[in-house]
């Protein structure tokens, strides 16, 4: 629990203040791995693959069984990966080839020579390898490091969320930098899931040693993923050869797949775990995708250009109301539909029309004096671009008064903020998606972050209209 409450403080710090536990838990099981090493060194011929042809060959199923156990050894390397989008490749890099991989070596094969020299030291060999005297330290050391251990998860999540939103596969949800580091991130509702069903699964598995079923599946399947998303990236963005992917894909594939069926087995025992979870999360995507997808074709259906909408107000200006009115669009081209639904059902406009688009930038900030640009349409329509930075919000008002600075024609007290809000009909009749989809749809749809609250923008003076789409 303690772990998930000091997320909101970023994982920067949270590294900075465990960073050196975790040197020393690496520090300390590297030496006195090193000292069981130098006490029986003919361990080190573990570095020889002669060893696993000959256990193949001899016991090909017993081997087949045991890479289930073995996977176990690579766990964490898929956590580093997700991480990267947090520390940056060249940390991750150093932190492993310099620290973890040499310190793990020798932990793994000072236990291999702890059970060489004594057949009962396999019921614990890590255990077996500490001095005694120093065995009630290290139970100490390991429950802090194993629970710190889960940080990379837990990051790598937030950055796996990110990702998603982004690439409009989740809803948007409300996220704050923790740092200047762009990768750095803390999302409120992924944290609060986490940490309810990690409880919930503590619950149900009681134990360690069932919950490494679940933990061996979902390693194996993550490697699967990324090695069939890393050649789909050779294929279609840098347009490898097929030789050089089949080169490349076929021992990686080989590997995985050897690994991920050998845990295959483990399904009955926990594995079924993570695999209920990634249907649920694909169900979600995959509904979140498709919904906003049939959405939007109903919003470019309805689209407008901005110009023809000028060129309309010239020719047949229409009677118009004092004040201002600032209106959302995401394509600068295109006429905002809150813009259009306000005209087709009370026909008289704001006097004054500004168009905004949010443009956010890969920067932690963008200097004041080029965060807004402006442009006047004419017949009292404005375009206003507001760009800013990961670490910055997008502060509509104060580019309201920014603009009215530069000569737009505007009263900030007389500025009304009119944001769209899509809402999806239960009760009509549905074919782009199952009318269970479409309820979930709908519900994801209401829990999503809206604008009004990602801008900040003054209660008071912000109008929703509400979209009705078919789906």
């Amino acid at each position: 629990i303690l772990i998930f409450l000091v997320q909101r403080f970023g994982s920067g710090r949270i590294g900075g203040l465990v960073g050196p536990l975790m040197l020393g838990w690496f520090v300390v099981i590297g030496v006195f791995g090193a000292r069981s090493v130098m006490a029986n060194p003919q361990v080190l011929q573990a570095f020889s693959p002669s060893w696993a042809i000959s256990m193949i060959s001899t016991s090909p199923l017993m081997s087949f069984i045991m890479l289930g156990g073995v996977v176990l050894c690579l766990a964490g390397g898929e956590a580093l990966y997700a991480d990267m989008g947090h520390f940056g490749r060249r940390a991750i890099a150093i932190g492993w080839w310099f620290i973890v991989c040499p310190a793990l070596l020798l932990s793994y094969l000072g236990q291999g020579a702890a059970v060489m020299a004594n057949a009962e030291a396999a019921s614990n060999p890590f255990f077996a390898v500490v001095p005694e005297g120093f065995a009630i330290p290290m139970v100490v050391i390991a429950t802090a490091t194993a629970i710190i251990a889960s940080q990379a998860i837990i990051s790598g999540a937030f950055s796996m969320t990110r990702q998603l939103i982004q690439q409009g596969l989740l809803p948007p949800m409300r996220l704050v930098h923790t740092s200047e580091v762009e990768g750095q991130i803390y999302l409120p509702a992924v944290n609060m899931l986490m940490a309810i069903f990690c409880i919930l699964i503590v619950l149900l598995f009681r134990s360690p040693e069932s919950l490494a079923s679940a933990y061996g599946l979902a390693v194996t399947g993550v490697m699967l993923m990324t090695t069939i998303l890393f050649l789909s990236v050779a294929a279609i963005r840098w347009r490898w050869r097929p030789v050089l992917l089949v080169v490349v894909g076929a021992p990686l594939l080989s590997f995985d797949l050897i690994l991920l069926a050998s845990n295959i087995t483990k399904v009955p025992t926990g594995g079924w775990v993570p695999l209920l979870i990634a249907c649920v999360v694909l169900v979600l995507v995959a509904t979140w995708r498709r919904g906003t997808r049939l959405v939007n074709r109903g919003r470019l259906e309805d689209g407008l250009a901005v110009q023809s909408f000028v060129d309309r107000l010239k020719e047949e200006p229409s009677e118009r109301l004092e004040g201002t009115g600032v209106f959302f669009t995401r394509d600068a081209g295109t006429t905002p539909a809150t813009l259009r639904k306000l005209e087709r059902h009370v026909p008289m406009l704001p006097q004054t029309i500004v168009m905004v688009q949010l443009h956010p930038l890969g920067v932690p900030r963008v200097p004041h004096q080029h965060r807004l640009r402006l442009e006047d349409l004419g017949a009292g329509v404005w375009q206003a671009t507001v760009r800013y930075g990961y670490l910055q919000r997008a502060d509509i008002p104060a580019a309201i008064r920014d603009a009215i600075e530069r000569g737009l024609p505007a009263d900030m007290t007389s500025t009304t903020y009119w944001v769209r809000r899509d809402q999806v009909s239960l009760a009509t009749e549905h074919h782009g998606m199952a009318r269970w989809r479409v309820a979930l749809f709908a519900a994801m749809l209401r829990n999503a972050a809206m604008l009004p609250d990602q801008l900040d923008l003054p209660p008071r003076r912000t109008v929703e209209i509400g979209m009705r789409s078919p789906l």
